[in-house]
């Protein structure tokens, strides 16, 4: 990827969820945009590249379709991505939480804690 390399640093897994984010992204025929921004998010990730580190380099741009910028959070802080995440991981799986649960790469246990949290049960 470049970034991860140049810092010395293993290169991250990308989640399904960043994955699917940046399918999202509209990337017309400008594959240095996108390197540019992998380049970048890998900085902030550790093992895993995950939405979080995606949207605030996402945030302002014409790469994000419509579609996917309604379905963002309005504020960027780490618990309304992280609701927003569950909640997208929830959508995906057709409401199959131990799916969400393992697509989100956290174990149920602590999944059910933070649908509690966020008020998702």
């Amino acid at each position: 990827m470049g970034g991860a390399d140049d810092a010395g640093r293993p290169t991250p897994r990308i989640s399904e969820e960043a994955l699917q984010l940046l399918c999202k992204g509209h990337w017309p025929g400008n594959i240095r945009e996108l390197k540019s921004l992998m380049r970048r998010a890998v900085l902030y990730a550790d093992r895993e590249l995950t939405p979080a580190h995606l949207l605030p380099l996402l945030r302002g741009t014409s790469t994000l379709a419509p579609a996917a910028v309604a379905e963002l959070p309005e504020s960027l802080t780490l618990e309304a991505l992280e609701r927003w995440a569950i909640t997208q991981a929830l959508k995906d799986s057709g409401g199959r939480k131990l799916q969400a649960a393992a697509t989100l790469g956290i174990d149920y246990k602590r999944f059910q804690r933070k649908l509690v949290r966020y008020g998702l049960l």
